[in-house]
């Protein structure tokens, strides 16, 4: 049941909750370390949320951990998110070489390392290989919770290669799931998306509210990083 709560709230983006069940997880998979499969899942959803939180020492240290329990149970693959979870918190931290493996170990366990690694690949400077990527994922991608976690990279990428028109269709998409699942985290999402195209249009003046809004509800979440990412920009 916990695990099935935070799911949902995971992959509809619903943070402030899962952040709640996640600790009454963690309290739970501690006292019962044998099960194996549950306490891996709980690390995983504890490095997201620590990663969100800006604690990437702890994120990295349960991903980690995630990765060893995961591949000592019976089926590998599941170790393939918690080996993405490492690979977000290399790249966030700068260490791509060591991110690209994590990103790697993923895919080969089955698990699509994006939006990742084509943001990594932005900030190598290969934004032909990270628009390519984008755009192969986005278009095998339907279902509303993949969607939702790939629009937000998906605009950035779009945005620095030029392409506003597009930006401007993944923006309206954001906005309308946002609005429709009453999500914490896409709604703030949505809002710096929406700044970075009124941005990337030269409307400097109608970028302020959305990044005002986007500011309002990352500081919410308590999310340091990009409510930092976020004042930088404005």
């Amino acid at each position: 049941i916990y695990c099935s709560v935070i799911e949902t709230c995971q992959n509809y983006q619903i943070q402030n909750r899962a952040k709640e069940w996640t600790e009454a997880l963690s309290g739970w998979c501690g006292k019962q370390p044998e099960l194996v499969a549950f306490t891996g899942r709980c690390l995983i959803h504890r490095s997201e949320i620590l990663i969100l939180d800006g604690k990437w020492t702890e994120a990295f240290a349960e991903a980690g951990a995630a990765c060893r329990r995961l591949l000592a149970g019976p089926v590998e693959h599941h170790a393939g998110p918690a080996y993405y979870q490492e690979g977000e918190v290399l790249r966030l931290s700068g260490r791509y070489d060591e991110a690209d493996e994590s990103y790697r170990s993923a895919s080969r366990l089955g698990f699509d390392p994006q939006p990742g690694l084509a943001l990594m690949r932005l900030r190598q400077g290969k934004s032909q290989a990270a628009l390519s990527s984008i755009k192969r994922t986005l278009a095998s991608v339907r279902h509303p919770v993949g969607r939702m976690r790939l629009l937000p990279s998906a605009v950035e990428i779009m945005l620095a290669a030029g392409d506003i028109e597009t930006a401007r269709k993944l923006c309206e998409e954001l906005s309308g799931f946002a609005a429709r699942h009453v999500s914490d985290a896409v709604e703030a999402a949505s809002a710096e998306a929406t700044g970075d195209l009124s941005f990337a249009e030269g409307n400097l003046e109608g970028a302020f509210p959305s990044y005002g809004r986007a500011a309002e509800l990352w500081r919410d979440l308590h999310a340091p990083y990009r409510l930092s990412r976020l004042r930088l920009k404005i």
